[in-house]
């Protein structure tokens, strides 16, 4: 290989690298309900150290929470007292517009099929 040519090939191979990598870091955002009580929720994808606000409705109530995602564009909060019985929505709002939601429902037993 000529001695300019290593060279050339390294550079390449980290631009490709660095093309490949973006997009995992410009994930989308994601909820999940860690547990049902108290309601814990887990929040990832959201930009870094943004200011988040996250609400919980039951079926009897709406909760609303403000938190920071991490360096990481993560984060977990907690809401004390409030149950997700047989179904709920929790949503998440960041500071920078980003969105994300999840719904938890239960089948009722005269609906679930045998």
């Amino acid at each position: 290989m000529a001695p300019m040519a290593r060279p050339c090939v390294l550079l390449a191979a980290a631009v490709v690298c660095l093309i490949l990598a973006a997009p995992a870091s410009a994930a989308r955002p994601r909820l999940a309900i860690v547990r049902p009580f108290p309601v814990t929720v887990r929040g990832t994808g959201f930009v870094a150290r943004e200011r988040v606000r996250v609400t919980v409705r039951t079926a009897t109530r709406t909760v609303v929470r403000s938190t920071r995602a991490n360096a990481h564009g993560g984060f977990t909060v907690r809401f004390a007292g409030v149950r997700l019985g047989g179904g709920g929505a929790v949503g998440a709002t960041g500071a920078h517009g980003d969105r994300a939601s999840v719904t938890r429902h239960l089948g009722v037993a005269s609906c679930n099929p045998a």
